[in-house]
């Protein structure tokens, strides 16, 4: 191997093992370090601000990640040796995936840092796995005795502390039915166990790194590419250390883009149908998936009874327990919103126009609904115009779906961190620094509750928050302006994306 080429693989190489060294430094040192989260400090003692750096350095690595990739991908297909390029490139892979795999399993061992979803979903779970409709009652309801049943009184004893110590114990579930079936499985694992919960976690996520890699080969591009989800720093914090239930969502968004890969729309309609049954939004996905399918609409047939046969029979325990203003759907669609610059700007645009527009019928929630209906439009509108022309081949299918899930992200009035989970998977097929850098940038969040304990939230929403979105919309436009241009059916990286 001449000697350049020998230097710029060791250099690679290098590279590689000093960011799995910091990725799993930081995981060992998460497991002491996350004992400063526990229930009994105040969140004025949290060291808030040691967590924020920590992940944002580790943001900060991962957006490295894309070129490093790339130089990867170009150096050892500059080895003449193919036999040895492979076996190099073989080694790395694995290490890459003992280095996630290590970085997760570590996670088991930590305190949340900061979360505490998991506490609903572990009542869910014992409530589903009963045979009880988790939309019946609230956390409070049955806290305070209003329920008057035996087996949730029972339920409440199991649980402990867990029953008070859920978040917005004022409402009903929020989460679907598939979900619900996820957290069932964790409680007749283990009754009411964080630990559990996250074997399934770490078994999904290996599905998920399965199905990237073979989605990756279908597409003919570099397994390497994996890493750019395997590796993510915010998808092992998120799905991980805090195990938000996006972890289920993941698998069945990958497995339905690969039955769209190979027509398979029944399968497709079925796995896209027990997503929306973890999270509402990838219906938006179905007119995309099917659209190869207008050829011969007959084939169509099955695949959209599928999907609304399955829609229906979810929705039925919800509207049983009824959407009112307890239902934490209802609550969700009205009033959600957090860690998002646009949307209360948007909001407040709104109500200044209906109150100047039409002052006699403007209330304070106009603003608020004009906005989320305007949102809704707009997502709507991007994914069916997506779907308008059939995709070109996998490649511009895959795009696509990233796309949408971006969109449906981007302009969404919450903006948690764990929702960049939505759409780190499609990253890989599509590389694009303005989204990658929401990794290090959606870390702000953790800070509001540094703001909110002192009490000067007032500047996180005003200032704080801007610092974070305002270089991820500068390079995400720059980006698709310069590279891409302005036609969504356009999005090609094949000159930078050559396979070994």
């Amino acid at each position: 191997m001449p000697k350049v080429i020998e230097q710029k693989t060791t250099l690679v190489l290098k590279s590689w093992a000093l960011l799995a060294v910091c990725l799993l430094l930081a995981a060992v040192l998460a497991i002491p370090f996350s004992s400063h989260y526990g229930y009994d400090t105040r969140v004025i003692d949290m060291p808030i601000w040691t967590l924020f750096a920590g992940l944002f350095f580790l943001g900060a690595l991962f957006v490295a990640l894309l070129p490093l990739i790339r130089q990867s991908v170009q150096v050892f297909g500059q080895i003449k040796n193919k036999v040895r390029a492979a076996r190099i490139l073989q080694l790395l892979l694995c290490a890459l995936f003992a280095t996630g795999l290590l970085a997760r399993i570590l996670m088991l061992f930590t305190q949340p840092m900061l979360e505490d979803d998991y506490q609903r979903y572990l009542w869910d779970g014992a409530l589903t796995a009963n045979g009880h409709n988790p939309y019946h009652l609230s956390p409070k309801d049955v806290f305070e005795g209003a329920s008057g049943e035996p087996l949730l009184e029972r339920l409440e004893q199991q649980s402990g502390l867990l029953l008070g110590r859920i978040n917005h114990p004022e409402l009903r579930s929020i989460y679907p039915p598939v979900a619900q079936l996820g957290f069932a499985l964790s409680y007749w694992l283990e009754p009411f166990s964080l630990t559990s919960w996250r074997a399934i976690a770490l078994a999904s996520e290996l599905t998920t790194l399965a199905l990237l890699v073979l989605l990756l080969k279908t597409l003919q591009r570099p397994v390497l590419w994996a890493a750019l989800y395997w590796l993510n720093p915010l998808v092992i914090k998120e799905l991980m250390n805090a195990a938000h239930m996006e972890v289920l969502l993941v698998p069945l968004l990958l497995g339905s883009l690969w039955a769209a890969f190979h027509y398979r729309y029944v399968l497709t309609s079925f796995l896209l149908a027990l997503a929306v049954g973890v999270k509402i939004w990838p219906a938006l996905l179905l007119p995309l998936y099917l659209r190869a399918g207008l050829k011969t609409p007959k084939k169509l047939i099955v695949p959209v009874l599928v999907f609304s046969g399955l829609i229906a029979l979810m929705a039925l325990p919800v509207l049983v327990a009824g959407l009112d203003q307890k239902s934490g759907f209802v609550a969700y669609a009205q009033s959600w919103k957090t860690n998002s610059a646009l949307f209360p700007a948007l909001e407040g645009l709104m109500q200044k126009l209906s109150a100047l527009f039409f002052s006699e019928i403007t209330s304070p929630e106009t603003g608020s609904v004009t906005a989320r209906l305007l949102i809704a439009v707009t997502v709507g509108s991007i994914a069916l115009r997506a779907a308008w022309h059939q995709p070109d081949g996998a490649q511009d299918l895959a795009r696509k779906t990233l796309l949408i899930t971006a969109t449906m992200f981007l302009l969404s009035p919450a903006q948690f961190p764990w929702y960049g989970v939505w759409f780190m998977p499609f990253l890989v097929f599509l590389p694009l620094y303005g989204l990658a850098l929401l990794t290090p940038a959606l870390q702000i969040y953790y800070l509001s509750f540094y703001f909110a304990a002192n009490e000067i939230e007032g500047l996180y929403p005003k200032l704080v928050i801007w610092m974070a979105w305002v270089p991820v919309w500068v390079v995400l436009a720059y980006e698709l302006a310069t590279r891409y241009g302005s036609g969504i059916t356009n999005l090609d990286d094949r000159a930078k994306d050559r396979t070994l």
